[in-house]
């Protein structure tokens, strides 16, 4: 029967509680990709991941007693399990930030900023922090090949930042309805005032057009 020492162990515990917590931020990011196309990158890192584990499990199979050069190929392997499996989080947390604002986008630039206004009080202060967000993606972006020491603060950032962007999606989309109406009624507006400010030029010009009709006939009749 394979044993497992204890530090070995709590290795084993985070990598299968990571997984547990990566897999359904992967399924969401693909369900948030306007093209339904998987990141190839997502699932070679898994792909690795799960070459490292299998290296573990090969190496305490093949050998009744492990030496100290088997140990360290065991913990190293161990260790680079979890750095992959946060690579393949946060690629596919990249892919969803990204997704998730092209999104957001979309709603926006379909509504005018006064309806938007009108139908979202906090529309300008989301956005605003939708810009910031964005600034903070592309940091995270350029530090994701650094020691697995910071994997885990940069895997945590993105969740942070896709769970925010995912919630001001859900709260657009609910609201759309009312974006609708609130347009609607007001190009019907619109369009009514512009139809009495045309009717307005044309009566102005139809009485400027009599008047002057009238004192071309008068200065004619004087002559």
């Amino acid at each position: 029967m394979l044993s497992f020492s204890d530090k070995e162990q709590k290795l084993l515990v985070k990598i299968a509680s990571l997984y547990k917590k990566t897999k359904p931020l992967i399924l969401f990011s693909e369900e948030i990709d306007p093209n339904y196309e998987g990141n190839v990158q997502v699932w070679k890192e898994l792909r690795d991941a799960l070459d490292h584990l299998m290296r573990v499990f090969n190496r305490k199979l093949e050998k009744e007693t492990l030496d100290e050069d088997d140990l360290r190929y065991i913990h190293s392997n161990l260790h680079k399990t979890v750095g992959h499996i946060y690579r393949a989080g946060c690629d596919a947390l990249e892919g969803a930030c990204l997704s998730l604002r092209s999104e957001i986008g979309k709603i926006c630039e379909a509504f005018d900023l006064e309806t938007l206004n009108a139908v979202i009080p906090s529309y300008w202060d989301k956005y605003s922090r939708l810009y910031r967000r964005s600034k903070e993606i592309a940091k995270l972006r350029a530090q994701k090949d650094v020691t697995d020491d910071e994997m885990e603060r940069i895997f945590n950032a993105f969740v942070d930042i896709v769970e925010e962007l995912r919630k001001l999606y859900e709260e657009l989309q609910e609201r759309v309805p009312a974006l609708k109406e609130y347009q609607r009624k007001k190009e019907a507006e619109d369009h009514k005032q512009e139809s009495k400010r045309l009717k307005h030029d044309v009566i102005v010009a139809l009485i400027g057009a009599a008047i002057g009709a009238a004192a071309t006939i008068l200065i004619s009749y004087l002559h």
